[in-house]
């Protein structure tokens, strides 16, 4: 007898994983062949067992951030934002790691409302972390399936400039409230690669290719460094002679060799230098008690910042705290630009200067 046959496998047809959302976990996939073929003239069929098997568990996800390494200034609270995104083919629970310095918090946006605010829950030093509450996520096709982090770092008003804060934000896998394999709440367990598959038990494969993995597929991590830049100011003070009455009146172009000195009528001016040797910029307030010596009828109009008029208004008042000076000097909303992060130059500096002619 002559036998043609023709296979036809009527099962799940072979679809691009692209092209369709991915096939969540402990799905029973079953699937059964027929043939048909004819013996002589007489068309038969035949069809095979039905075949089943259970998809298994996958697990990979991600923590990305922006702004993790920053500058804050003194008393500044700031933040860094992480997003914990779930690309598994299962619902993922999630836990925190607490920080480990006192002033920084991790705040899971879990209220409802966009950014940070009161009823987000918030993991600190002081929060043991098997209290925290978990951070539950759907599949990669779900609702829910990505979570927003904040990592805020509170700064010291005393704090100096170049000191610096470091986090380490650690997310580990957890078995979720429901849909669970192992108990709710405990670190997800990989089933080891050299486990041989089978298709009636759901395994579970972890993703250990992310950065900061630490090799294992259950935790994701990220880092960041806040850097206090802060002012550090320093005032040098000088004097000279622009002029007297016998060597060069008025200011005139003094004769080659001389120079004047500081003889009645003669012009001083003083120079003040803002140096900033600090990685942040400053607007300082300076101020000079002045000499009952001193004629000081011109010493506001006098004075220049960086050599052009100051920006503030110059206010010359009385002042009797001591017995030598007369007068106070005030110039307001003096700049003094930072050092930057490249340290050259090392320092910055702003040049004022006023006069007074000594009576």
């Amino acid at each position: 007898m002559k036998l043609k046959t023709l296979a036809l496998i009527a099962a799940s047809s072979v679809i691009s994983v692209s092209a369709y959302a991915q096939t969540e976990y402990n799905l029973i996939i079953s699937n059964t062949a027929k043939l048909s073929y004819t013996s002589g003239t007489d068309p038969r069929t035949a069809e095979s067992n039905e075949e089943t098997f259970k998809v298994d568990r996958k697990v990979t996800f991600n923590l990305s951030g922006t702004n993790t390494d920053r500058t804050v200034e003194p008393g500044e609270t700031a933040s860094s934002s992480y997003t914990l995104t779930n690309s598994s083919n299962a619902p993922i629970g999630y836990t925190l790691t607490q920080p480990t310095a006192a002033n920084v918090t991790y705040i899971i946006d879990d209220d409802g409302t966009s950014g940070i605010s009161p009823g987000d829950t918030r993991v600190t030093s002081l929060v043991n972390p098997t209290t925290a509450t978990p951070i539950a996520l759907s599949t990669a096709d779900g609702l829910t399936p990505s979570q927003t982090i904040y990592v805020e770092i509170v700064t010291a008003a005393g704090d100096n400039d170049g000191d610096t804060t470091d986090y380490i934000l650690t997310a580990t896998a957890v078995e979720p409230t429901v849909d669970n394999i192992g108990a709710a709440g405990t670190a997800i367990v990989p089933t080891l690669a050299t486990a041989p598959w089978t298709k009636d038990v759901v395994q579970t494969v972890v993703d250990n290719s992310a950065t900061l993995a630490n090799n294992k597929g259950i935790l994701r991590t990220g880092t960041g460094t806040y850097t206090v830049g802060a002012a550090i100011i320093a005032l040098v003070k000088s004097v000279q002679i622009l002029s007297d009455p016998i060597t060069n009146p008025g200011g005139a172009a003094t004769p080659s060799g001389q120079f004047p000195k500081a003889i009645p009528g003669a012009v001083v001016q003083y120079t003040l230098t803002v140096k900033n040797t600090g990685h942040a910029a400053a607007t300082v307030e300076l101020t000079d008690l002045l000499s009952k010596m001193f004629d000081k009828v011109g010493t506001i109009t006098s004075v220049k910042v960086g050599g052009i008029a100051p920006t503030g208004t110059v206010t010359l008042v009385d002042d009797s705290t001591t017995t030598e000076n007369d007068k106070l000097l005030t110039i307001p909303g003096v700049s003094v630009i930072a050092v930057p992060a490249s340290n050259t130059p090392a320092e910055q500096t702003t040049v004022v200067t006023f006069e007074v002619v000594l009576k």
